[in-house]
């Protein structure tokens, strides 16, 4: 069962999109999304496509697309930093628990991993459904958004989906990256005849982040990953 202490964490990251979508369609959209309406969700090519099988009177199945909120696929290498350096967000993740320093994390310093008050009107051009309704986020783009915001919510790491980033890419990575760190330690300390102290470990994330400067479509200011 999910623990009602976060299960709203990103749907309430996301109020800003809904509370200006149609109240039937989100209502629609929320119920058929829990209902398994949603299936074949993929990624690339700056969005995340899935089929949509609809009830109500325009029953069928429909290919639905939505845009990134941003690209940072040419930074996976550097969010994966991030994460190996903080391997309670991993286990949080594997837990089904967003850990309050990540949410922080991602709020803070402007990740795009959320919607701003631009995302509406970029959904409205940017979204695709193969459905003949011509209103603005029909209840099949919804259902979509609806099944990534549950995701999320159960997978925290998940959110990153939403800038282009495969989490198990990132998993792996932020794997290979902890290796990397721990053997480079264990070579500079025993050329001293030292042991790691096991403190280092959790060097905070924050100090991996330069200045800002934008990255995102939307001109939003975001980290400015460098070496």
């Amino acid at each position: 069962m999910r623990h009602k202490a976060r299960a709203s964490v990103v749907e309430q990251a996301w109020k800003v999109v809904l509370s200006q979508a149609d109240k039937s369609r989100v209502r629609k959209a929320r119920q058929d999304a829990k209902n398994g309406a949603v299936s074949d969700v993929r990624m690339g090519d700056g969005t995340i496509t899935a089929t949509v099988r609809a009830s109500g009177p325009e029953r069928g199945t429909f290919q639905v697309v939505l845009p990134w909120l941003a690209d940072y696929t040419q930074h996976g290498k550097h969010v994966a930093k991030w994460l190996a350096h903080r391997p309670d967000w991993i286990a949080a993740h594997f837990a089904s628990e967003w850990d309050p320093e990540l949410l922080s994390f991602l709020n803070e310093n402007g990740l795009n991993v959320f919607p701003d008050e631009t995302t509406f009107e970029r959904l409205k051009w940017e979204a695709k459904c193969t459905c003949s309704d011509w209103q603005p986020l029909c209840s099949h783009m919804l259902s979509l958004l609806f099944y990534l915001l549950a995701d999320a919510d159960e997978h925290p790491l998940h959110v990153f989906r939403f800038v282009g980033l495969d989490v198990e890419w990132l998993l792996d990575e932020a794997h290979r990256e902890s290796a990397r760190w721990v053997s480079e330690q264990g070579e500079r300390n025993d050329s001293v005849g030292q042991r790691i102290p096991s403190r280092d470990v959790t060097i905070r994330v924050n100090e991996l982040l330069g200045d800002v400067e934008a990255v995102s479509p939307s001109g939003r200011l975001a980290p400015r990953f460098g070496k």
